[in-house]
């Protein structure tokens, strides 16, 4: 199976910092996954394939909010992985009702944007700023100590 793959992830801090291994074991994790982006975790096969073995509880530390591990099952989940492959999901679109049937399999809610739980978007983080500036404009516009005690 084809995929994207992310040219730039060679110039984010997070994956420059990675050791060598843990840079592979990412990657194996982003050509093994299904396309949900859940992997069943098969550590025998990855180390096999990545030619040595991956220290799991250190590689999942490090993996950080890019991985959940779900719960009831202990399949992985590449939180970035849809957002990145397929964008906004839409049932209407062929390729993404696969998605979609595959995250209900897995039992991994969506949000009303069709992200995974737990994803933010572009728009919610924008939200989010927009929040935080308000509440500093909110501060700014606040009396102060003395004009109270002048009033």
């Amino acid at each position: 199976m084809k995929r994207f793959t992310e040219t730039d992830k060679w110039r984010d801090p997070w994956f420059r910092k990675l050791p060598p291994k843990f840079k592979m074991g990412y990657l194996f994790l982003l050509d093994n996954a299904d396309n949900a982006g859940v992997w069943q975790p098969d550590y025998e096969l990855a180390e096999f394939q990545i030619g040595e073995p991956l220290d799991w509880p250190e590689f999942k530390k490090a993996m950080g909010d890019r991985l959940l591990v779900l719960q009831g099952s202990g399949k992985w989940h590449l939180t970035r992985f849809i957002k990145f492959q397929f964008g906004e999901l839409n049932p209407e679109c062929k390729p993404h009702q696969q998605v979609i049937r595959l995250l209900a399999a897995h039992e991994i809610q969506r949000v009303s944007k069709g992200y995974p739980k737990g994803m933010d978007t572009l728009k919610d983080k924008d939200k989010d700023k927009d929040k935080d500036q308000d509440k500093d404009k909110d501060q700014d516009n606040a009396p102060s100590a003395r004009e109270l005690e002048a009033e």
